[in-house]
């Protein structure tokens, strides 16, 4: 039975910040290096809303996210990672939901993956599964190629700064913590918006 006053975020941190000057040797890893930082707002949110908000360590395994999602059994889930049309993956791309295989677990859930994607197959399944919404992307993005600049504000994270357009993850927040505040995901959706 999913408990109304826990949520659970997932983010997996698998890159190592980068040396002033380095150029990352895999963009993928960057992305979920930032995303990991702002989920932890909406986390703090969580907190503050008075929500039960359980955060996975930063190299979480498969059986650790699942394990979570049995006893900590939250109403909703944000995860960061990397995913395609049918998978969304954690820690080291270890594939962690994958439609019509095991995607039945989001079921009485509000399923938020800030994932490449995953709004195509892996989304709809949750949904068809009894997920009460999903939240997600059908396009596929890539954080250093579009967005980094020069001409953006810097961005400090773990002491390296970041020359990033921020706008596309200021929606994510909002989202997210609409939901929190007691919005449906139809009015966090307009509201991020």
């Amino acid at each position: 039975m999913v408990i109304l006053k826990n949520v659970l975020f997932a983010s997996p941190m698998w890159r190592e910040p980068l040396q002033e000057g380095e150029e990352p040797a895999y963009p993928g890893g960057l992305i979920t290096q930032i995303c990991h930082h702002w989920i932890q707002a909406s986390h703090e949110q969580a907190q503050f809303e008075g929500y039960n908000s359980l955060r996975l360590p930063d190299a979480f395994s498969k059986e650790q996210f699942f394990d979570a999602l049995n006893t900590h059994d939250p109403i909703l889930f944000y995860g960061c990672g990397h995913g395609d049309e049918a998978t969304f993956t954690g820690y080291m791309m270890e594939e962690l939901l994958y439609a019509c295989l095991n995607d039945e677990k989001m079921k009485g859930r509000i399923t938020h993956l800030l994932s490449c994607l995953t709004a195509n197959l892996l989304g709809p399944s949750i949904v068809n599964k009894g997920g009460l919404a999903y939240e997600g992307y059908k396009v596929e993005f890539s954080l250093y190629e579009i967005f980094y600049s020069e001409e953006f504000p810097p961005y400090p994270i773990d002491g390296t700064e970041y020359r990033l357009n921020w706008i596309w993850m200021e929606p994510e927040v909002l989202l997210t913590n609409a939901v929190l505040n007691g919005k449906s995901v139809e009015e966090a959706y307009n509201i991020a918006m």
